[in-house]
């Protein structure tokens, strides 16, 4: 909640779900539809308000899912701060094989603009570096985070005995 979807550079690079192609299956995945020329990229506002992202910058990593073919150009990920100056991170093109690659970038290794003030992110892209061939991308699971977390969800076993005793008072 708290964000809304933006695209650009033709007119079926909308917003798009595909239902059960997801990296969990039987979940959905983000639609990107590539074209063949440079301009074109799907972007996340932070509608409420700018986010601070001072810490984040220094201390977090970006993680993401992406499922692309070979032969797709570079991406570029990018965050904008409230002056449009931003901070890239270009994913290498040697990542994409047509499977799902889970991508954990520290948020340190983006490079900022001059003047990217990291206090007042509002928006996040994934863009096209330059003319890339028409394909189709899958994007999943888009989250910040630094710590990784391991969910412990196995009962302990049983103490093997216990006994109470009773005192007089």
């Amino acid at each position: 909640s708290g964000i809304s979807t933006y695209y650009w550079g033709f007119d079926s690079n909308e917003f798009t779900l595909a239902l059960d192609e997801g990296y969990t299956p039987g979940t959905p995945a983000i639609v990107w539809e590539t074209s063949n020329w440079d301009w074109q990229g799907q972007g996340y506002t932070f509608w409420q308000q700018p986010q601070d992202f001072t810490y984040a910058m220094m201390h977090d990593t970006l993680k993401i899912k992406v499922k692309a073919p070979a032969e797709i150009d570079p991406l570029v990920l990018r965050w904008y701060d409230w002056s449009d100056n931003a901070a890239d991170f270009i994913m290498d093109t040697t990542l994409w094989d047509g499977e799902w690659q889970v991508l954990e970038i520290p948020l340190a290794d983006f490079t900022q603009a001059d003047g990217f003030d990291a206090s007042t992110v509002y928006y996040f892209s994934i863009e096209a570096v330059w003319n890339t061939v028409p394909e189709r991308v899958l994007f999943d699971d888009i989250w910040i985070g630094s710590p990784s977390v391991a969910v412990d969800v196995t009962a302990p076993g049983a103490p093997p005995s216990v006994s109470a005793g009773v005192a007089n008072v």
